[in-house]
Formats: C-alpha cells, sequence, structure tokens
C-alpha cells in the first residue's frame, strides 16, 4: 500500500513540476540533494518525508495547502485511502446535483453529464440499471484523468460530494424505463393520451412532441406521488 501511495505522490510531483517547465536538476540542486535522489522520489522509490515536500512545493513555487488536497484527492481516487465518508460533511461541502440527460437511441440509452461536470463525459448503456452503474464510474474515470493531467478538479468533485440526478429528454426513453413499473394502459388512463399513441412512442415508431413528453412525465410523477401515499 505505501509503495503504491508514494508512487502515485511521486507522479503528481512530476506532473506538477514538469508542468511548470522545471527539470529534476534545477529541483535538485536547490534542495542540496541529487538528481538521482529526485527522481527515486519522483518514481516512488524514495520514502517522501513532510520536509521533503515542504521543500519540493517550495522549489516549485507551488502552494502546499494546494499541493496536499491534490495529494489527498488523487490518493483517494485510486483507492488508496481509508476515506472517511463524514470527511464531506467536515468540511462543510453541500451536495452538488449533477444532471444526467438520458435520450434513447437505437437499442439503448445515450447519455450525457451536466455542465457543472467540466469536459464532455457521454456514455451508452442497454438498460437503465446500466446506465446508473456507467454514470458514476465514467465520471470516477473522467475524475482521475483530469488528476492525472494536473488540471484543477473542485472539491466536490474530488471528494464525490454529488448526487446524479436524471432528466429523461423524449418519450421513449421515459417509456422504456417505467414499463416495468406501469403499464401502458396505466399512463393513458392518466394522462389521456391513448394506448396506441403511447405504444408508437414506446416502440420508436413515432416522436413525440416536448409537449407530448412533458405530459407523460408530468403523469409518471403524479402516479408515483400517489403511490406513494398509500400507507400500508
Amino acid at each position: 500500500m505505501n509503495q503504491k501511495r508514494r508512487k502515485r505522490i511521486g507522479d503528481l510531483l512530476s506532473l506538477e513540476r514538469k508542468n511548470r517547465k522545471v527539470s529534476q536538476e534545477d529541483v535538485a540542486c536547490k534542495l542540496g540533494v541529487t538528481q538521482e535522489q529526485i527522481a527515486k522520489l519522483e518514481s516512488g522509490k524514495r520514502r517522501i518525508e513532510v520536509v521533503d515536500l515542504i521543500g519540493y512545493c517550495e522549489q516549485l513555487g507551488a502552494d502546499l495547502p494546494k499541493i496536499a488536497a491534490q495529494i489527498e484527492s488523487y490518493l483517494n481516487a485510486y483507492g488508496l485511502l481509508h476515506y472517511r465518508p463524514d470527511m464531506k460533511y467536515q468540511r462543510g461541502l453541500s451536495i452538488v446535483r449533477i444532471r444526467v440527460d438520458v435520450s434513447w437511441c437505437e437499442h439503448g440509452f445515450r447519455a450525457s453529464l451536466g455542465e457543472n461536470v467540466p469536459g464532455v463525459v457521454a456514455f451508452k448503456a442497454y438498460t437503465f440499471e446500466e446506465l446508473q452503474v456507467e454514470a458514476e464510474n465514467r465520471l470516477d474515470l473522467h475524475v482521475k484523468d483530469m488528476l492525472t493531467k494536473g488540471e484543477e478538479v473542485d472539491l466536490w468533485l474530488r471528494d464525490k460530494v454529488y448526487e446524479f440526478e436524471y432528466k429523461l429528454k423524449d418519450a421513449i426513453s421515459l417509456l422504456k424505463v417505467y414499463s416495468p413499473y406501469l403499464s401502458l394502459a396505466a399512463i393513458s388512463r392518466a394522462s389521456g393520451i391513448s394506448q396506441s399513441q403511447l405504444s408508437l412512442y414506446a416502440n420508436g415508431k413515432k416522436k413525440a412532441s416536448p409537449h407530448q413528453v412533458e405530459r407523460i412525465a408530468a403523469t409518471i410523477n403524479q402516479i408515483g406521488k400517489e403511490l406513494m401515499a398509500v400507507v400500508p
């Protein structure tokens, strides 16, 4: 475990040094050590002491608290920290909602993450359950990639202080998601849209207008609220 941690910390320091266009020789000279020692530190072959980290940051002109936070997030992203779920609350961070835009494409779902996630994260899945798992996996990989490249990552994103909110963009995705729980007949009775019309939407033979999509979504939400109000 410690060897893996040293390797990841070394990778991060090496990336920070390269981004600032500073050579290993320059850092070694300023710290009064050999270039070989810096190379071992960055490769994880040498134990990193706190004083090493402080000196390294000083020589690079890097902000120590920022580097420390990056190290914490980087190790956590690779499962190399015994992460405490309550850490995010101790930091006073509010949970951020990440919108997942979902639509139907040929024989599966197509989704993309909202604007509060930097970059483009898009993916596909055959079922809605697979899509929910894929959303989390793709975001984890995206954050790891950003950290590896030394890009700025918001603390709420690093510490996973977020929840996914799924926005079903068309009638077919709505009906595909809820058809295991609600029949077309039930949705038809509640919405006033004919069952044959709903069947055309569900099978992709006809595209619903934005107004019809909103109507179907509102109907499903209303049915859900009525079911939740039932007391056993």
